[in-house]
């Protein structure tokens, strides 16, 4: 009775479904440039009912992280902390597009997909459609951004009520390994990074006199910045929790432990 009330009930996905990214994943790919892109909150409105095909083509909820795509509306994770939430609240909430293409750049936003056009505003340049309409942001983007000692003093540790102080240099940011990224400049003042301040992320700064830890303080809700000196200098930043730490002694005591009883337990029946 129930397989016959089951059939036709679940979607089926096509045979390509894995395979076949869609025109928007390629056209993202060849264009972001490790940056981010953020789909409108309208969208989820768009097309209700759209096939199962149709849903992932378009980008929705996670479907974006096999092909390495950096959604500022997931951050990549799928249980995001607090302060993530919040910036992505922010983000949505904002009363127009205008309005939230002024925190674009600083958070290494490149584009807007939106359902509908959007009016007219200097802060976003329309790129044509790829299943959405895509806006870029006008101005240069990045995930990390060297300012000045004011202007870095005074970067709100909440989350921000406007753009980047005007003076604001980008940075390139270089992702060696998962664990580890890196950023390089020759300037004094605050590198503002906008990479989520998860628990474990460790700074070090590396100078003329080697590498020495340094304190990263939190920035625009989600993110951080460090202070740099006026010299050559790299930060680089490493997940390094100490509940790793804790948690391979512990198994390393609990297999020298098995081992030693085992050990002995082998002894005694030789001897018996």
């Amino acid at each position: 009775e129930l397989l016959c009330y089951g059939v036709g009930q679940s979607p089926l996905a096509p045979r390509g479904l894995f395979t076949d990214a869609g025109p928007l994943v390629s056209w993202l790919q060849q264009r972001d440039g490790g940056l981010r892109y953020l789909l409108s909150p309208l969208a989820l409105e768009s097309h209700s009912g759209g096939s199962v095909r149709d849903w992932k083509w378009r980008l929705y909820g996670l479907s974006n992280d096999p092909y390495r795509l950096r959604a500022a509306g997931n951050f990549g994770e799928p249980l995001v902390p607090r302060s993530c939430y919040d910036f992505m609240d922010l983000l949505y909430r904002q009363p127009s597009a205008a309005a939230a293409a002024r925190l674009l750049p600083g958070a290494g936003i490149t584009r807007l997909l939106t359902r509908d056009p959007v009016p007219a505003t200097a802060l976003l340049r329309p790129e044509g459609g790829v299943l959405w309409r895509v806006y870029r942001a006008a101005g240069p983007a990045a995930l990390a951004w060297l300012l000045d000692e004011r202007a870095g003093e005074s970067l709100s540790p909440g989350l921000p009520t406007g753009p980047l102080p005007a003076g604001a240099e980008p940075l390139a940011v270089s992702w060696p390994r998962d664990d580890r990224f890196e950023l390089s400049g020759t300037k004094a003042g605050w590198a503002f990074v906008a990479e989520p301040s998860y628990p474990g992320w460790k700074a070090v700064l590396q100078t003329h006199g080697g590498w020495r830890p340094v304190e990263s303080f939190p920035a625009w809700g989600a993110f951080q910045k460090v202070r740099v000196p006026e010299e050559p200098w790299r930060v680089r930043f490493v997940y390094d929790p100490s509940s790793w730490h804790a948690g391979l002694a512990a198994t390393t005591a609990g297999l020298a432990a098995f081992g030693l009883y085992w050990y002995n337990f082998a002894l005694r029946r030789e001897r018996a």
